[in-house]
Order: C-alpha cells, then structure tokens, then sequence
C-alpha cells in the first residue's frame, strides 16, 4: 500500500479496548481521541497539524498494539462459549 491509498482509509478503534489503560503517549491519545470511523487519515493529519505519513506512523503503532483498526483489517468477532 502506497501513502496515498493509506491517506484515504477510516481508522477505527478497536472494539472492547479501554483506552485509559492502554498507556498511550500524548500524541498517541491525541490521535485516538480523533477516530470516529468516519474521518480519514489525511483529514486525521490536518485536525493534528501532522503529516500524513507522521499520521500514519502513529496509527501503525496503535495498531499494531491492538488498539485501532487501520485499512481492511477486520476484527475477529467475539467467541460466545454458550453458543447451542
């Protein structure tokens, strides 16, 4: 994937995560605090006065950790042991 086509994804945070315990940085909670699965990483990049490609470093981080959805990645769904 080049710059271009990861500017134009929709970050979204992963579901079941709390966010206060993750132990973000400032500029990490400052991203996250951002995501609203709606807006995209260059618009993301603006809000913060960051790069894009700054932009996306950050989100290759929280994502990496667990923390947000980037690109086509689909989160597991959740198992249910009770399942009949």
């Amino acid at each position: 994937m080049d710059a271009s086509q990861a500017q134009s994804m929709i970050p979204r945070l992963m579901a079941g995560i709390d966010i206060t315990k993750a132990g973000l940085s400032m500029e990490e909670g400052m991203l996250v605090s951002r995501i609203d699965g709606v807006t995209n990483v260059a618009n993301i990049a603006l809000l913060l006065g960051k790069t894009p490609e700054a932009t996306i470093k950050i989100i290759d981080r929280l994502a990496n950790a667990g923390i947000v959805q980037f690109g086509d990645q689909v989160a597991a769904p959740p198992t249910n042991s009770t399942d009949s």
